[in-house]
């Protein structure tokens, strides 16, 4: 069961209520920043992708309401003629329009120049990411990016050049908002540590025909290191609520390298989805025209 944290001052070095340098208690623990946005989050990201995630069997009702003497037939055939006007979609094609109307001009030093046009190591420019960051941003308020570096073989490089050579160098990832569960922050202002949710698919390159097995991974970054935690689990399978760490390493940044980027800045960590003020309107819309829609065809 996921629950708050109770406290968390400026100096608090703790998460899932264990100290980090012992094993925590309850990694599912998330921020109360984290709990206070989540309904407005899925509800504009729900209406950001429209008919097909709306109309599902887990989301009609809530946006769709249904009548309390209505039969399951009747309002099995609303659902299906129920059309979602994109708003949502509308909003932030709009103002990305306006964001990037113009060439971004960036001064960066000679070292992450070099990275400019490759900055996920997948082959995206940083123009083409940080406009998915700020769309991904605008829809749920926040999204985050992490600063990762692969890991170093064993033994390390011989020399900058040979680490170069290698195509070992820095990165960005972005994270979602409903990843990043729980944080603190320190007296600074800044990340003391922060826990990052992670679903891990196993690697198929080498297999085809059986499903991917997925690992739930709960990775926390502080500002000397990572630490990867697994749930164990039970010999009949199920999940027995406490944890194992499964891998760790150091990364002396002194810092946690994770970056907010905001739709509406709500606190220093949280943030509002741009159409908030407008989500509830937009259902109203779609319940009255699926109303109106009923009464015609009996007209």
């Amino acid at each position: 069961q996921i629950r708050r944290q109770a406290s968390r001052g400026a100096d608090q070095h703790t998460c899932g209520r264990g100290n980090l340098l012992n094993m925590p208690t309850d990694l599912k623990i998330t921020h109360p920043d984290y709990d206070d946005t989540a309904v407005v989050r899925k509800k504009s990201r729900d209406l950001y992708e429209g008919n097909d995630v709306v109309k599902t069997v887990g989301n009609r009702e809530r946006y769709l309401y249904k009548e309390k003497n209505e039969s399951d037939d009747d309002y099995e055939l609303r659902v299906k003629r129920a059309a979602l006007d994109p708003w949502v979609e509308k909003i932030i094609n709009a103002r990305q329009a306006l964001l990037f109307a113009k060439p971004i001009t960036r001064e960066l030093p000679e070292r992450l120049a070099e990275f400019e046009d490759d900055v996920d190591n997948r082959g995206n420019n940083a123009d083409v990411f940080f406009q998915e960051v700020a769309r991904e941003s605008q829809i749920d308020g926040i999204r985050w990016v992490l600063v990762d570096m692969p890991r170093l073989p064993e033994g390390g490089f011989a020399s900058l050049a040979a680490e170069n050579e290698a195509g070992h160098r820095p990165f960005f990832q972005q994270i979602p908002a409903a990843n990043v569960i729980d944080w603190a922050v320190g007296a600074d202002g800044k990340l003391l540590w922060a826990v990052v949710y992670e679903a891990e698919t196993e690697d198929r390159s080498d297999t085809w025909g059986d499903a991917a097995d997925t690992t739930d991974r709960w990775k926390v970054w502080t500002r000397q290191e990572w630490i990867v935690y697994e749930e164990k689990t039970g010999e009949d399978g199920a999940k027995k609520g406490d944890f194992t760490e499964a891998n760790r390493q150091p990364h002396g940044l002194e810092v946690v390298p994770l970056i907010p980027f905001f739709g509406t800045r709500r606190t220093g960590f949280s943030g509002w989805p741009v159409a908030r003020t407008v989500l509830d309107h937009i259902l109203q819309i779609f319940n009255k025209e699926s109303d109106l829609d009923w009464f015609e065809r009996f007209s």
